[in-house]
């Protein structure tokens, strides 16, 4: 697992908006903005939403979204989340910001999410080797993060990492009237400069980590159901005994299933 960050966060392990965790707070892990697109989830007013909530969840269709909103001046007031000067924003799975060199919808709402501290977890930062293009899907996630001067100015992170790099692939841009002993030598120093940028931005997890971490202990505590709860869960039942029999063509007796189903 790979965690890029920007900004000092003695507190990583939380994620809160700009007031901080409080016990006076609503549920501390509430799910204030989610599912599909603004139409479909309507968000609490941005002050609300900034001091009431210690957790705020979303997607990246609801930034894609409250993206293609902006055009409209009628919807451009309905994306609070813009409104709001969060503590902490974490991207999980990260590298989608990356999955396309354009500039996406919700790569765009990312960026522009006023915060003290970014964070983008993912387990893989590019889709390939740092030689040639794979080292460019980095770029995308360092314009989340702010970072100063890649992830800001496409010139420097194209003059500083891309273009060296694309020379070690031989690309056509990066080794363009160079020989063969200098086109080495700009990749070598593209590679310390990716080296180096990596190192003052990347928190690398590996499992031999997992050893440092205190054992885990499990307790399993029995809850009861409410009515809609209830009847929420017996309909899915029903649904997966239906389609067990229906999907079982190779016993006629449907002898497995019965075993499955009685337990």
């Amino acid at each position: 697992a790979t965690a890029l960050a920007a900004g000092t966060d003695p507190g990583a392990a939380a994620a809160g908006s700009r007031g901080g965790s409080s016990s006076s707070r609503k549920a501390s892990s509430s799910t204030a903005a989610g599912g599909g697109g603004a139409a479909e989830t309507v968000c609490p007013p941005a002050h609300e939403l900034a001091w009431n909530y210690d957790v705020v969840i979303t997607t990246f269709n609801r930034l894609s979204s409250d993206w293609s909103m902006r055009g409209d001046p009628r919807l451009a007031e309905r994306i609070v989340m813009l409104k709001v000067h969060w503590l902490r924003v974490l991207i999980d799975e990260g590298h989608s910001l990356g999955a396309s060199l354009g500039l996406t919808n919700k790569l765009a709402m990312a960026v522009q999410l006023t915060a003290q501290r970014r964070w983008v977890m993912t387990g893989t930062p590019t889709p390939a080797t740092a030689a040639g293009s794979g080292a460019a899907h980095l770029h995308p996630l360092l314009s989340f993060l702010h970072h100063q001067p890649y992830g800001t100015s496409r010139t420097a992170w194209d003059g500083a990492v891309a273009k060296p790099l694309e020379a070690a692939a031989g690309g056509s841009s990066g080794g363009r009237g160079l020989g063969p002993g200098a086109s080495v030598l700009v990749a070598e120093w593209g590679r310390r400069q990716l080296l180096k940028l990596l190192g003052r931005v990347m928190i690398r997890s590996c499992k031999s980590d997992l050893a440092l971490l205190p054992p885990c202990y499990k307790k399993v505590t029995l809850l009861d159901f409410g009515s809609d709860h209830a009847h929420s869960y017996n309909a899915l039942i029903e649904v997966i005994r239906r389609n067990l029999l229906l999907a079982d063509w190779c016993d006629d007796a449907h002898k497995e299933v019965r075993h499955v189903l009685l337990g």
